[in-house]
């Protein structure tokens, strides 16, 4: 789940040739919803962006694990034996 916009998720995802879809999140709806959107109340408004996370969630739409301000080194091959671990 991403910030950016459907159609700049559509082509990252076409040069790196992922075999699955990326999902845009602009507003930060579902984000919210699970935690991972981070932000700075402005004296009229709230500035907010997606705060790095990894949520595992299992077959029948419930959440398995999560991780919150997660570092991009070595977080891909954590999550594989994570994914691993639940079966």
């Amino acid at each position: 789940m991403s910030a950016d916009r459907s159609e700049t998720l559509k082509k990252w995802a076409g040069q790196k040739a992922l075999p699955f879809i990326l999902l845009s999140d602009p507003n930060g709806e579902v984000c919210r919803q699970y935690g991972a959107w981070s932000g700075v109340d402005l004296l009229v408004t709230k500035v907010g962006f997606p705060a790095r996370s990894t949520i595992i969630i299992g077959e029948d739409g419930r959440t398995l694990r999560t991780f919150y301000g997660v570092k991009a080194a070595g977080h891909a091959a954590d999550m594989l034996k994570e994914v691993c671990e639940i079966g």
